[in-house]
């Protein structure tokens, strides 16, 4: 589900089931993890 559909359509909350600070905190997390596998995987690569 993406954050910027729900802040448009409020009543996408309760299909979802979580707030918009749950959803905005999810995607925070989920950026934070890929960032840091993404430096672990290219971190010694050359491009």
């Amino acid at each position: 589900m993406n954050f910027s559909s729900q802040l448009a359509a409020p009543s996408m909350s309760k299909m979802t089931q979580l707030s918009n600070v749950q959803l905005f905190w999810g995607n925070i997390i989920y950026i934070v993890i890929f960032l840091a596998l993404d430096l672990m995987l290219f971190r010694k690569r050359e491009v």
